[in-house]
């Protein structure tokens, strides 16, 4: 029998707020990835509004954190998994925007 959504999402609170940390020591986008990853699997589970509360009450961490973490897993097929280690959130974001195709193409 399936767990319902509502407790998948909390089971990954702790997964969440360990990578935050991580990421906060070490600045290292594999923590944002993990973070990440946990984060868009929350996200599936929730009903329709309550993602907001459920980052800020339960995962204790702002919501621009969470997306940005959710927008480095969402590209982590484009890093070197062995650099990810020692890649800052601001190097991932440049290598995200390098690898999008401009409009103006």
């Amino acid at each position: 029998m399936p767990m319902p959504p509502q407790t998948e999402a909390w089971l990954l609170i702790e997964e969440i707020k360990e990578a935050h940390i991580d990421f906060r020591l070490r600045s290292g986008a594999a923590a944002a990835i993990r973070a990440g990853n946990a984060l868009i699997k929350a996200k599936a589970t929730l009903v329709y509004g309550q993602w907001e509360n459920f980052i800020k009450f339960q995962c204790d961490i702002h919501i621009h954190s969470a997306q940005i973490y959710m927008h480095i897993a969402r590209h982590e097929h484009l890093f070197n998994e062995a650099d990810l280690k020692y890649m800052s959130q601001n190097q991932a974001k440049a290598i995200i925007k390098a690898n999008k195709p401009s409009p103006f193409r």
